[in-house]
């Protein structure tokens, strides 16, 4: 697995960014350039990007094979915005600690 951020620059801008999200899964939080990707899916990206393939298409398509960059989960991408866990728990941080968790109840 490799991270987003790893992917050449029009498709790492595209598919990731620094907006955190928390795992539905895990109940971690995460920037997304660090969601992970599989290494066959992120070899066959960097060599349909160099073909001259459409990088906005591919990054649709890498969007749906992202999963949790977590050790203890690593599950398909399950994720919401960190603004929206926080809209119903405003006793989190604004910014969360990374790999700490953050439960939904």
């Amino acid at each position: 697995m490799k991270p987003v951020r790893d992917l050449p620059s029009a498709l790492s801008e595209r598919v990731g960014g620094q907006e955190y999200l928390w795992c539905r899964r895990c109940s971690r939080t995460f920037v997304l350039d660090e969601a992970m990707l599989d290494d066959a899916s992120f070899v066959k990206a960097v060599a349909l990007l160099e073909q001259q393939s459409d990088a906005g298409r591919l990054s649709n398509a890498l969007a749906g094979r992202l999963h949790c960059p977590h050790t203890k989960c690593g599950a398909p991408l399950d994720a919401v915005p960190w603004g929206l866990v926080r809209a119903e728990h405003p006793e989190y941080p604004e910014e969360p600690v990374p790999g700490q968790e953050y439960p939904a109840e």
